[in-house]
């Protein structure tokens, strides 16, 4: 077989069942050994970015490594933001790109590139393949990479030359191993620590899933700890029927308020907080002087069954989940903070929420939190434009389930071309714009770097001219709807319900 087909069959052998592509001339192979099967697909991405935070959707939705094929080096460099994303979510993502043969590379022909060290910026494993041979020993290697904890974005450097030679060599990959188990004397020592009082439970990565937020909680009401979940995780379950965990705040005077008084903080599946940036007289770590941090699990070991064995060790039992609740619909201008008490009220069963609208989004989370029950996705690694490519993965990995894309107006026009993939793939999505014409969390940081006041600058505004998205959606094939007021808002959320396909809601917001 070629060693094209070798590569895609070792992928497919563990576990990858679909590739977003933004291919080229030196990726011809691989296309074709994956058109060939029928047990993986293909997903069309209009530029890299698009695939990259597609495929960190997918897998952080479905539990399963995501494949992505790039071409060359500056494709590469086109979806490192959103790879970016995935490597501080700690997605598995396995990302392929095509490259020149070696005697064509020492020819330094236009599109050649150092491409490992363009892959540095985000991949947790890098190799190169040099033969055909090489193609499917080091495709399992790069797999085993990704899904073991802490998961990551593995890069496989494919000369074209080698996916068109023959080999007689696919093997299987191995199965990765699973995370690690906390030993019992680290167990105790936090369950001493926690009822000394005075105590703070940070959860993370897999810690977020309704099973160990109950366990989070029940220690919580057991130990009387404060129980919060990091700012910006990569997938919570929310809303009726779950237990409910306060936010850590984003700005760093906030963090430390959030804390004050805490003698001990007990990580699970999360890191120290941090600050977003640096900012005066402010510490880097968010840390009250004289609070002790303990890791219960760290981003390698099993968080949410250490959750569970915490909750065993102190006879914790079950919290109560949260009850349905919905805001009353407000009337009036269309606020940030109203249009999130309509989005609250229109929130489907079992729907999975992709964030990326920065301020607004901050309205949507306090809004939602007794709306009906849903996943949240969050920009994991502060890379804009990571939103409405995220929805396709998720929609990809549960068709049935709807997805809402939270979108910032600044941070949707990094990746516009998401709406195209959406609407070649009949993708059950709403995007609702949040458009301001502005990077208002931009103006915010201005005016605390200003002692307070204005924080408006030219660099920050995005009109004139003023950009239409309801234009910008219907030429990439999507249904749009603009809505101006509150009450425009709530008739385009019941309007959405109804129609079939992706749809997008340009929501002007003062």
């Amino acid at each position: 077989m070629r060693g094209a087909d070798a590569l895609i069959d070792t992928f497919v052998r563990g576990g990858v069942d679909v590739c977003f592509a933004n291919p080229g001339t030196s990726e011809m192979q691989l296309v074709d050994a994956i058109d060939g099967r029928d047990d993986i697909r293909g997903i069309l991405g209009l530029h890299e970015l698009v695939c990259s935070g597609a495929a960190d959707g997918y897998a952080r939705v479905s539990g399963k490594p995501a494949l992505v094929v790039l071409h060359l080096g500056p494709g590469l460099s086109n979806a490192l933001a959103n790879l970016h994303n995935a490597a501080k979510a700690r997605t598995p993502v396995v990302v392929v790109v095509g490259d020149h043969p070696q005697g064509l590379r020492d020819l330094d022909p236009p599109l050649a590139g150092d491409i490992e060290s363009i892959a540095k910026g985000a991949a947790k494993w890098i190799g190169t393949a040099k033969t055909a041979d090489d193609l499917s020993p080091m495709g399992a290697e790069a797999l085993k990479a990704a899904t073991t904890a802490p998961y990551g974005v593995s890069v496989l450097v494919v000369p074209n030359d080698a996916c068109w030679e023959e080999t007689d060599i696919c093997v299987a990959p191995e199965a990765a191993p699973a995370p690690k188990y906390i030993g019992d004397n680290r167990l105790y020592a936090v369950a001493e620590a926690v009822k000394a009082g005075d105590a703070a439970f940070l959860l993370g990565g897999d810690a977020l899933d309704s099973a160990a937020l109950a366990h989070a909680a029940s220690l919580g009401v057991k130990t009387g700890a404060r129980v919060l979940s990091a700012t910006f995780c990569k997938k919570i379950e929310r809303g009726a029927g779950v237990a409910q965990v306060e936010r850590l705040p984003y700005f760093p005077a906030q963090v430390l308020q959030t804390l004050a008084g805490m003698k001990t903080l007990v990580l699970a599946g999360a890191r120290t907080p941090l600050s977003f940036f640096a900012y005066p007289n402010t510490p880097y770590e968010l840390v009250p002087e004289g609070c002790e941090v303990i890791t219960l699990a760290d981003e390698s070991e099993d968080a949410a069954g250490a959750l569970a064995r915490l909750n065993d060790a102190l006879d914790a039992g079950d919290a109560s989940p949260v009850a349905l609740q919905l805001p009353e619909l407000p009337s009036g201008p269309l606020t940030t903070g109203a249009a999130a008490q309509v989005i609250a009220r229109h929130l489907p069963e079992h729907a999975i929420v992709s964030d990326d609208s920065t301020t607004a989004g901050l309205d949507c989370y306090v809004a939602t939190g007794q709306s009906a029950r849903h996943d949240w996705l969050n920009l994991t690694g502060g890379a804009i434009g990571q939103g409405m490519p995220l929805a396709i993965g998720a929609a990809l990995a549960e068709p049935d389930r709807k997805v809402i894309s939270l979108q910032g107006d600044g941070a949707g026009l990094y990746s516009l071309q998401a709406l195209w993939t959406q609407a070649r793939d009949g993708l059950d999505i709403t995007t609702i714009v949040f458009a301001n014409g502005k990077y208002r969390i931009l103006e915010m940081e201005m005016m605390m770097a200003r002692g307070g006041a204005s924080g408006a600058s030219s660099l920050f505004d995005l009109s004139p001219p003023a950009i239409d998205w309801v234009k910008l959606a219907e030429g990439l094939g999507v249904s749009a709807m603009r809505a101006t007021s509150v009450e425009e808002l709530d008739k385009c959320l019941e309007d959405a319900k109804t129609m079939a396909g992706p749809k997008l809601i340009e929501a002007v917001v003062l």
